[in-house]
């Protein structure tokens, strides 16, 4: 009698710690934390839904929506709805991106999300690294500059590295980016006819404040030639001119804040917790220091502020100049 309870004792010990075991299993699939790795792709469906899919090139014409207020070209942008089924069959190539479509007849970008922090998209819904997303192809909203044709983007689009390892902007990889993948993928041949080429100021000079409030010598050792662009970054001069509306580097400005999108968020652009803005990169390198520091603007519109030109959280709020 002994023994079979001490049997039945054992046997009770064994289940109960594989029961633990299966707890403790079962909770670490529940782990949100920076480091998880979410590799499954959400599970797509054979849709036979039938919908007249959106002409980017209607969809992205340039409109203005109110006064100085552009929309122009399009780019991923907001999270899917949770109701929004996408066919993988239907696809659109813009670009070196591949876009698929909705069932609302939109055109959506398939991402696994690789967030810098713990963010939660515009819907709430947490941004889970690793994770495959899909971003609706909106259009992009600008402001214009007054007095000019300048038109800047009005959120942070996406997020991107300055370069490896210098400041230099003239052989930068985001301008790279700006006018080789971000502009074949944000506009259409009819779109891109009509963004000028522009002739982008990099002296010392332009990474000075107009007000010469800082740094006004206007020397700067790490100043590139000019260049000649579709797409650029503003200049630290460009962001602190007074006539486009800018208040001093040195002070806050809300005409320079910029909200970061949900697809930014997912490619790795910061946000900051208590306005919801992210800091993005100017064109402008650094004037002391060394080689590896560009300027940028934080999320509080505070443009004196720099960062290592490796940063990959660095935001990208761009600008063009329209045709007349």
């Amino acid at each position: 009698m002994n023994m079979e309870r001490k049997l039945f004792s054992i046997k009770s010990f064994i289940m109960a710690g594989l029961a633990l075991s299966l707890c403790l299993s079962a909770a670490s699939a529940y782990d949100f934390g920076d480091d998880d790795e979410m590799d499954d792709e959400p599970e797509v469906s054979s849709p036979s839904f039938s919908v007249e899919a959106e002409d980017l090139n209607s969809l992205g014409a340039l409109k203005e929506v109110s006064s100085g207020e552009y929309s122009f070209g399009t780019y991923p942008q907001s999270l899917k709805e949770s109701d929004v089924d996408i066919d993988e069959n239907e696809v659109l190539e813009a670009g070196g991106a591949t876009y698929y479509l909705g069932s609302d007849g939109s055109w959506y970008l398939k991402v696994k999300a690789a967030p810098r922090g713990r963010y939660s998209f515009s819907d709430g819904t947490p941004i889970l690294k690793g994770k495959v997303y899909y971003f609706k192809v909106e259009p992009i909203k600008w402001t214009r500059m007054a007095g000019s044709s300048v038109l800047v983007s009005n959120d942070i689009l996406t997020a991107h590295r300055y370069a490896e390892l210098l400041n230099g902007y003239e052989a930068s990889e985001i301008r790279e980016f700006l006018n080789g993948d971000f502009f074949t993928q944000a506009f259409t041949s009819d779109q891109r006819s009509k963004i000028s080429v522009t002739e982008v100021d990099n002296s010392a000079e332009s990474t000075s404040d107009t007000r010469r409030s800082w740094n006004g010598t206007g020397t700067n050792s790490y100043a590139s030639n000019p260049t000649n662009d579709r797409v650029f970054l503003l200049s630290e001069a460009e962001v602190t001119n007074e006539d486009w509306g800018f208040k001093g580097c040195r002070e806050d400005d809300d005409e320079r804040m910029r909200y970061p999108t949900d697809y930014a968020l997912a490619m790795g652009a910061y946000r900051k917790a208590d306005k919801d803005t992210g800091w993005y990169w100017l064109r402008s390198p650094y004037y002391s220091q060394n080689d590896c520091y560009a300027l940028a603007v934080t999320a509080t519109g505070f443009a004196y502020n720099f960062g290592h030109v490796g940063d990959v959280s660095g935001g990208v709020a761009p600008a063009i100049t329209i045709s007349e």
